[in-house]
């Protein structure tokens, strides 16, 4: 077993989690940061549940000021792995800007489409010098299904089959993957960031399920939320998936369709998407109550969003997607979209415009970037129940 002297894992969530306790397992001295005040400050140990990790994994430090992990190590480590959401993205980048170097390997956990692209800009626009840039690769899922049982203790339910990464060029990608592959054997190598952010599949699974199921949420009645799925909801997946196969193709990308991507993630051999979701052992427990839950919040304004950014400049026309994006932001009341060609810096762009940007090396000018008060607002929850512990994964 190779192992690493120190690692940075940055977000408090269940990825976090999931991702330190298994590389604790692993025998790497785990760095936790989280800006979230938690019980593991005391003991620094996580509990792990589940089928793929059972037992107490301690971690080497846990804070909520990197300042104070940089002078306990001198310098980060080579290698950070970032767990969080897109509304946390651009403050993340901001934290650690000031402590990367060229050396340095990070991989973004992240459902947002797009998701390295902002945060290299943010290093930019942070002061990071082109020579100092670190690789930043993006990954189509995170490594496990897991979710939080309690503020010291990560179910995890599945280690996903296949997930892909790319960084800003061949070789920045193929450092990251060998940096991190000894552990991560499920990892494989994208063509590019922008076939990882298409590939991204979290949006157009949550939020046609989170729209069929309003009613039942809006009167906080628990339900299976995968296996109670209905052949109109399945269709609606279909409709939608079909709409991002359409905008890969726009780019020259042949993209996996649902089935396909599910299949690899949890080795399931179901024909259709409905049967595939009752093959998934990993969502059997998996209840719904609310639909104040990031499978809106987070997967409308930094997954759908963007996804809808990319079909525009491609000209491709995604009546389903508009519709899921107008209905969803009408039920979680988002004031403005977030990941828009505006915000993002592509406006007037075209497609192979935007396929050098997101295949090649990163721009040589830092872009425009929404400030943070803006993205945080975009995301905020818009009630209590948003600040629950998340209770389902893909």
């Amino acid at each position: 077993m190779k192992s690493l002297s120190n690692v940075i894992v940055m977000g408090g969530g269940h990825v976090g989690f999931a991702v330190a306790a298994f590389l604790s397992s692993q025998g790497v001295k785990v760095h936790l940061f989280s800006r979230r005040l938690l019980p593991i400050t005391k003991t620094l140990t996580i509990k792990a549940i589940g089928q793929v990790l059972c037992g107490n994994y301690q971690i080497a430090s846990f804070s909520g000021q990197m300042q104070a992990i940089a002078a306990q190590l001198g310098q980060l480590p080579s290698t950070v792995i970032i767990c969080c959401r897109g509304n946390d993205l651009v403050e993340y980048a901001r934290i650690i800007s000031r402590y990367v170097y060229s050396e340095m390997n990070i991989v973004l956990f992240c459902g947002s489409r797009l998701d390295d692209w902002v945060f290299r800009q943010q290093l930019l626009s942070s002061g990071v010098l082109e020579s100092q840039m670190p690789a930043v690769a993006s990954a189509t899922t995170s490594p496990f299904c897991c979710c939080l049982q309690s503020d010291s203790t990560v179910e995890i339910k599945a280690k996903k089959g296949k997930v892909c990464i790319s960084a800003q060029t061949p070789t920045l990608t193929e450092r990251i993957f060998n940096a991190l592959q000894p552990w991560f054997s499920n990892l494989k190598i994208a063509g590019s960031s922008l076939e990882v952010a298409l590939e991204k599949e979290n949006d157009i699974t949550h939020i046609p399920l989170m729209l069929t199921s309003a009613r039942t949420l809006e009167k906080g009645e628990p339900h299976l939320f995968y296996h109670e799925v209905g052949p109109r909801t399945v269709g609606l997946i279909v409709a939608l998936d079909n709409e991002r196969l359409k905008i890969g193709q726009a780019y020259g990308l042949k993209l996996r369709d649902w089935v396909s991507w599910h299949q690899a993630q949890y080795h399931t051999s179901g024909l259709s998407i409905y049967e595939n979701l009752q093959q998934t052992s990993a969502y059997q427990h998996s209840f719904m109550d609310t639909l104040d839950d990031r499978y809106l919040t987070e997967d409308v304004p930094y997954g759908a969003v963007p996804l809808q950014t990319l079909a525009r400049i491609a000209g491709v026309q995604t009546p389903v997607l508009d519709g899921c994006i107008a209905l969803a932001s009408q039920l979680i009341d988002m004031p403005a979209p977030a990941w828009t060609a505006e915000l993002l810096g592509i406006a007037g762009l075209n497609p192979t415009q935007v396929s050098a940007l997101l295949s090649t090396s990163w721009v040589k000018q830092p872009l425009y970037l929404p400030p943070p008060s803006l993205l945080s607002h975009l995301a905020q929850p818009t009630s209590q129940s948003d600040k629950k512990i998340e209770n389902v994964e893909v």
